[in-house]
């Protein structure tokens, strides 16, 4: 397995059930036909930058992505497109890599808690918007057991509107402390964007959720 999948599967593994419900991260296109061929994947792994503190990212070439930012020269970065053709990015602790298993092939990294960030535009639905995406995540985390939502608000990410959902996640599955998550929907053009914030709740305010709050701040919206 490489490391990319690996990552996805430690992300999906705890969110599974409830994204599934809300129609997040699996695609809701009908069942393929004969000549249904899966998009092939594009799998770039950004090496650690070489500024003394913080590096500035752009879009490859091959990334069909909107946004760029400034973030913490030693945090990890990945560029990916899935199967039907979504872009994601995976931003995630330096200290991933010093788990004892962090992406082996039996599928069952070492729980952990550490800092993550997941960029990723939804499956586009006809009459898409970020307020009803948002609607239906914040209805389904309500019902979960293991989620506890704290709030939620409005906000801008380089002056388009967004949506906030703040909420507490048990330690089940993979991880093994109680997470705080933030996810903050909001759409450009045609697309709705979704940045899922996830950090162990003993750790706010510490190094990796300041990384957070310095690439927030520095998002800007490319053409």
């Amino acid at each position: 397995m490489n490391k990319i999948t690996g990552l996805r599967i430690l992300l999906s593994i705890t969110i599974l059930a409830t994204l599934s419900s809300c129609g997040i991260l699996i695609s809701s296109t009908s069942t393929p036909t004969p000549d249904w061929q899966p998009f092939p994947t594009y799998i770039n792994d950004i090496p650690t930058s070489t500024a003394p503190k913080y590096g500035h990212y752009t879009p490859s070439a091959k990334f069909d992505f909107h946004l760029e930012f400034d973030y913490p020269s030693n945090w990890l970065l990945t560029e990916y497109i899935d199967e039907i053709g979504l872009p994601d990015l995976f931003i995630h602790d330096p200290r991933f890599p010093t788990l004892p298993t962090p992406f082996p092939s039996d599928h069952h990294p070492t729980p952990n808690d550490f800092g993550i960030i997941y960029v990723f535009i939804l499956p586009s639905k006809p009459g898409q918007t970020a307020e009803s995406e948002f609607a239906s995540l914040k209805a389904s985390y309500n019902q979960e057991y293991h989620i506890k939502v704290l709030t939620d608000y409005k906000t801008t990410i380089d002056g388009q509107d967004a949506s906030v959902l703040e909420y507490q996640q048990e330690p089940i599955d993979l991880y093994i402390s109680l997470m705080f998550e933030r996810r903050i929907l909001f759409m450009f053009g045609k697309q709705v964007y979704e940045i899922l914030f996830s950090v162990a709740e003993r750790e706010r305010g510490g190094e990796f959720e300041q990384g957070y709050e310095y690439f927030l701040k520095s998002l800007k919206i490319v053409p």
